[in-house]
């Protein structure tokens, strides 16, 4: 014999609903592009070449300065690109 469930009753479903709330999915808070993109320069990486962009710069040695800021930007993109995702 097979058994039929009938669910909750009334009351318990009252009783339910007081103690633990209505099951509504929360809306996620959302983080805007630029919040996330300025987010990418807090990482130490980023920063010790920040810097040592910085060091070449002073020293002429444009060729490494470029490269260095195409690294960045670079690294930067990616990591904005993965996390806006």
């Amino acid at each position: 014999m097979e058994k039929q469930y009938l669910g909750l009753s009334t009351a318990r479903a009252e009783e339910l609903l007081i103690k633990h709330g209505r099951n509504v999915i929360q809306k996620r808070k959302t983080i805007s592009g630029l919040v996330i993109f300025l987010s990418q320069f807090t990482s130490p990486l980023i920063l010790v070449l920040l810097a040592a962009a910085g060091v070449t710069y002073y020293l002429r040695d444009n060729l490494d300065t470029y490269v260095i800021l195409a690294a960045v930007t670079v690294n930067t993109l990616l990591g904005f690109y993965q996390e806006y995702r």
